[in-house]
């Protein structure tokens, strides 16, 4: 399938998820900052497939869930089935979908057709009535929408982004017997820039995919699907941090977000980094995950508003 390059639109603020060409600059400032990924990794990786082929959540999906990581399966509304079926062509059934959401998986929109739709006229109808309905089918409301062929228009865009967090373009294709010579520079590329490394794929080898895998788990990179890491942006983005020194030895520490945020960014966990050289770990709420790694202390919360204090 041949595609086209389309420019990256960041859902109501308007500005840019695609950050593959943006430098990474450890965070070395004493106040609290956001980390650029979750768990102050170097860079973040999503793995997209397109279309449905149900091979994708019966092999790949595995193979991923076998490392702790998830991916995002983008499928096609009017080809899913309601039940699973055989032979080589077989597409994602419905209860499959639920399965895989289920564990973890995101259940991204590709439109109701597949058609291009630069030249549809019933744009509800693709974007949609088809989010709806993987709403409907799976029981989670699609968080990404990937336009078919990577085409698209300001019109499909501005109503793909009323109904959906984030949209996916054009990314080169990540497919067959992937070389892992080019998949270990892509990543370490991505690393060095502190970027997001997003793979499109309508399939790929499952033994060079698993090796690929087995490469990633032992480098300091988030893997999660695409809506999970375009929600992180976004909220990163639209984050304040609130920190106040109760004592010599502690403090208050909450974050929040513009009252425009939606609601899926305020349930959306941030990492913050907190300079404190030393080696002690400061104590915290129970349930509010706090480590320490090198120079840094790192809190994962949720940008609610809800202080959290910290004591060392």
């Amino acid at each position: 399938m041949q595609h086209a390059a389309v420019a990256w639109v960041a859902p109501a603020m308007r500005f840019y998820l695609f950050l593959a060409l943006t430098a990474y600059s450890a965070l070395t400032a004493a106040e609290p900052q956001i980390c650029r990924w979750l768990g102050d990794k170097t860079a973040a990786v999503s793995f997209t497939f397109d279309d449905g082929p149900a091979v994708h959540v019966r092999d790949l999906a595995p193979r991923l869930e076998a490392n702790g990581m998830r991916g995002t399966f983008f499928i096609i509304v009017g080809r899913t089935p309601d039940a699973p079926q055989t032979g080589p062509k077989a597409m994602i059934s419905w209860p499959e979908l639920r399965d895989a959401a289920q564990r973890g998986h995101e259940i991204g929109n590709h439109s109701w057709t597949h058609r291009d739709l630069r030249k549809v006229t019933d744009l509800d109808h693709e974007i949609v009535a088809s989010a709806e309905r993987i709403r409907e089918q799976v029981g989670v409301a699609p968080l990404s929408f990937a336009w078919p062929f990577c085409k698209s228009t300001p019109e499909a865009k501005a109503l793909c982004l009323r109904h959906h967090l984030a949209e996916r373009g054009y990314h080169p294709l990540y497919e067959g017997t992937y070389d892992p010579a080019k998949a270990l520079a892509e990543t370490e590329a991505a690393m060095a820039a502190g970027s997001w490394l997003v793979r499109l794929s309508h399939g790929i080898d499952g033994a060079a995919f698993s090796s690929h895998l087995a490469d990633l788990v032992s480098r300091p990179v988030w893997v999660a699907p695409y809506g999970t890491v375009a929600a992180y942006a976004a909220a990163r983005e639209r984050a304040k941090i609130a920190w106040t020194a109760t004592e010599a030895s502690g403090g208050s520490l909450a974050v929040t977000l513009d009252d425009q945020a939606p609601a899926t960014l305020r349930q959306t966990t941030l990492t913050v980094a907190i300079a404190a050289p030393g080696t002690e770990v400061p104590t915290s709420e129970p349930g509010t995950i706090v480590r320490r790694v090198g120079e840094r202390v790192l809190i994962d919360l949720i940008p609610d508003g809800r202080a959290v204090r910290l004591r060392w």
